[in-house]
């Protein structure tokens, strides 16, 4: 463990200070929840804060929309997708710009209602993310600690007092064995009159190291990096896009109607496309050896897996079209068909062979469906799919 004490070290101020001038320029006014450690109502809650697994940032901000969608039984759900411009380093991100278009073009005002509402509306919810400890009695719990930003900004605040004599060069809370616990209460209803906010944040006074037991669940856990940084692509995009469509109708602003929306759409998806590219010829350069992947890609669902098996062995001695391709020519094939498969560098030949084939299957099914259904004036996912993909 000694190894693991060395290895964690606490966050420089310098840097602190200007990822947060960074995340203030994303934030909005609306906050949302909380979820992960449980910070309890009318209870001091104490957590020891855990240094970055990797580069200068103990937390990282999560910006992220809810939105309501249709299963496949028709039934409405509820979905979170992240923000773009966060998650994915883009300059634009879909549900803001549906919402800059809806600002500018709807004069219903229960629709623009409905378009801010704090519960069913289309307003981004920004936590901070952290992993932590909870110090408790009955035992201490090892986990992600989500906060508002008025619990970063108490943070910060006590986290930048620099004393003339002494300026702090570390962050109080970070350390594995000196770091100082973050008390944080609750209260859901405050007396604003009384000057109470929703949240009261301290610094505890005594230092509480991380036991070995916790620094190693940490060492093992994945770093905040791999979850929230550069991981927003087509897929949440795609998401993203079913929500809006669901809202739009509802609240029949028909913007997929408009030409001008779709041209945005377009240029926002452009975007991951362009990601995309650069990933293909990256591969065509310098082909990338076959291994597992720690992120296997999403693209094909496996169930039954013992089916599966039987049918990838009988394409193996019966063949087909695909059985010869190689990767660059699965891919033509992929983009000549408007097949809706993203394809992954963890994925082989042979996975993208089985995820057109599945696709093949899946259109012709979707076909039959579509010719039972009644069409209605506005573009369905399936026309605006084509448009995006080359009109």
């Amino acid at each position: 463990m000694a190894n693991l004490r060395n290895k964690y070290k606490p966050v420089k101020l310098e840097a602190l200070k200007k990822k947060v001038q960074q995340e203030d320029a994303l934030v909005g006014v609306n906050q949302g929840g909380s979820d992960f450690l449980e910070i309890k109502e009318g209870a001091t809650n104490k957590f020891r804060l855990l240094p970055p697994h990797d580069g200068a940032d103990y937390y990282i901000m999560r910006k992220r929309y809810w939105l309501t969608l249709e299963d496949e039984d028709g039934e409405e759900i509820r979905r979170t997708v992240l923000d773009s411009r966060a998650h994915g380093g883009t300059k634009r991100d879909i549900i803001q710009e549906y919402v800059n278009y809806c600002k500018k073009n709807v004069t219903d005002k229960d629709t623009l209602e409905a378009l801010t509402h704090w519960k069913d509306g289309l307003n981004a919810q920004h936590h901070f993310i952290a992993y932590a400890v909870k110090i408790q009695k009955d035992g201490n719990e090892f986990g992600l600690l989500a906060f508002k930003k008025t619990v970063r900004d108490a943070i910060n605040k006590a986290t930048f007092v620099e004393d003339d004599d002494e300026p702090i060069e570390v962050d109080p809370f970070t350390d594995v064995d000196d770091g100082l616990p973050l008390l944080i209460r609750y209260n859901s209803k405050p007396n604003k009159k009384k000057g109470e906010d929703f949240y009261d944040v301290q610094v505890g006074k005594k230092a509480i190291a991380i036991s070995d037991s916790d620094l190693d669940l940490f060492d093992q856990a994945k770093p905040l990096t791999e979850m929230y940084v550069g991981v927003y692509g087509l897929s949440q995009f795609e998401t993203a896009l079913e929500g809006l469509k669901f809202f739009d109708a509802k609240f029949e602003v028909d913007a997929f109607d408009d030409d001008s929306w779709l041209d945005t759409i377009e240029t926002v998806k452009g975007q991951y496309d362009a990601i995309e590219d650069e990933d293909d010829e990256d591969e065509d350069e310098k082909p990338a050896p076959k291994k597992q992947s720690k992120k296997p890609a999403p693209v094909v669902e496996e169930e039954e897996e013992d089916e599966e098996e039987d049918e990838d062995e009988d394409s193996e001695e019966d063949g087909d079209e695909f059985s010869g391709m190689s990767r660059m020519e699965l891919k033509k094939h992929i983009k000549s068909e408007e097949l809706d498969i993203v394809v992954k560098k963890s994925m082989s030949d042979e996975d993208i062979a089985d995820a057109i084939r599945n696709a093949d299957s899946d259109e012709d099914e979707d076909e039959d469906e579509e010719d039972e259904q009644e069409t209605s004036g506005s573009m369905s996912m399936d026309d605006i799919r084509a448009r995006l993909k080359g009109k």
